[in-house]
C-alpha cells in the first residue's frame, strides 16, 4: 500500500481481484483500510483499466509478472505484481 495523508506505506498487503461479470471485477484485500470495490473494465493499448467511476484500476500484462495499480475511491492506492 502506498502512503497518503491518512497513513504511511505498508508492505505485505494482498489484493484479490475476482471477475463477477462480463467486464466487472470485485477488488478485496486483507487490509481493512482498503474498501471492497466493484470496477467496470475496458481494454486499451494492451492494458486493462477502469471504464468509469472513482477507482483507478490499471493492469499491465506486458511485463512478467503482470503489474496492477489500484486507487480506491481516489483516497488510497495499492501497487504490486501478480502472484
Amino acid at each position: 500500500m502506498i502512503s497518503d495523508s491518512k497513513g504511511s506505506s505498508r508492505t505485505g498487503v494482498t489484493l484479490t481481484v475476482k471477475r463477477i461479470g462480463k467486464n466487472l471485477v470485485r477488488v478485496t484485500s486483507d487490509y481493512p483500510r482498503l474498501p471492497v470495490v466493484e470496477v467496470p473494465l475496458t481494454q486499451a493499448m494492451g492494458k486493462i483499466l477502469q471504464s468509469r467511476g472513482d477507482c483507478v484500476f490499471l493492469l499491465d500484462r506486458g511485463p512478467s509478472p503482470a503489474r496492477l495499480d489500484v486507487s480506491f475511491l481516489n483516497e488510497v492506492s495499492w501497487s504490486g505484481q501478480q502472484r
